[in-house]
């Protein structure tokens, strides 16, 4: 269940407004890079009470959930295959609208990381992922709806402690 309960509780005071009226959360730490949200209600402490759903996801992943509109994105590494997922959340109901996957190879990097260390990021038109590893550093742009738009490989990525490279800023 990871990061998806910061999810679940990033939530709950914007579950009563319309879609259209709660912040995105577009990239990590949100809007501006801050990780300070226009929210308001957002209690200090937490309890069951507070969460309007949870899920539990395959995998192990550090990265951070994004919002756009009524859909969260967040992703997942398996550790054995080195394979990497996408994911697309409603935010109301905590269904899975869509998956993306990613068949990585596993390989080496530090015990704190996952094959899912880097957040996604989104605009009005794309959701932006990044995956990377010894052979091959992806960027990867699809739909909100979970159509492949386009992907580039800017070549090896060297680290002896995996990657974490989050797009944060898009034209």
């Amino acid at each position: 269940m990871r990061n998806i309960l910061f999810a679940v509780v990033l939530f709950v005071e914007t579950s009563a407004l319309s879609p259209l009226a709660a912040q995105e959360w577009t990239r990590f730490r949100g809007p501006n890079g801050s990780g300070i949200g226009k929210g308001s209600a957002i209690p200090i402490r937490f309890s069951e009470a507070d969460y309007n759903w949870k899920i539990k996801l395959p995998g192990i992943g550090h990265s951070s959930p994004i919002l756009w509109g009524a859909k969260i994105f967040t992703t997942s590494g398996d550790e054995q295959t080195g394979q990497r997922l996408l994911f697309c959340i409603d935010a109301h109901s905590g269904k899975i609208l869509w998956r993306k996957v990613h068949e990585g190879k596993q390989h080496r990097k530090h015990r704190d990381n996952s094959f899912a260390s880097a957040t996604p990021t989104a605009d009005q038109y794309h959701v932006y992922v990044t995956w990377g590893g010894p052979t091959d550093y992806l960027v990867m742009a699809y739909t909100h709806e979970g159509k492949e738009v386009w992907r580039r490989d800017l070549g090896p990525y060297q680290s002896g402690h995996g990657f974490g490279v989050s797009p944060d800023h898009l034209p």
